[in-house]
């Protein structure tokens, strides 16, 4: 009896300790999702900045994102200095274009969890 006894004690204490150890890997593992995105995120702005020449932005702006087309499944948004919206990959793709005189960059779009990304 002494054998049995002991083997419910530690399978009850590893049914105790798993869930905890995988509520602490699911943290650790959503903080590096996070970081992955967000490091992806700033590599992209870096992109497309650097395909801008800074010339006539809301046109060089519109000119990248409508050749990108559907190659990226990311927002991209181009503002000026004054937070105005010069481009869109959203309004491109949908062939609506970007206004230039746009006032403002508009709400973030909703993340894969259907709150705000960011």
């Amino acid at each position: 009896m002494k054998g049995l006894t002991s083997r419910l004690l530690v399978f009850n204490l590893l049914l105790a300790v798993f869930p905890a150890g995988a509520l602490f890997f699911l943290g650790t593992y959503e903080a590096q999702l996070l970081e992955g995105q967000e490091r992806a995120m700033v590599q992209q702005g870096r992109l497309l900045a650097s395909a801008l020449e800074g010339r006539d932005l809301a046109a060089e702006a519109s000119a990248v994102l409508e050749r990108l087309g559907t190659r990226n499944d990311s927002r991209l948004r181009v503002v000026d200095e004054g937070g105005r919206l010069l481009a869109d990959s959203a309004l491109e793709s949908s062939g609506g274009g970007a206004s230039a005189g746009a006032s403002e960059p508009g709400p973030p779009s909703p993340g894969p969890s259907g709150g705000p990304s960011g």
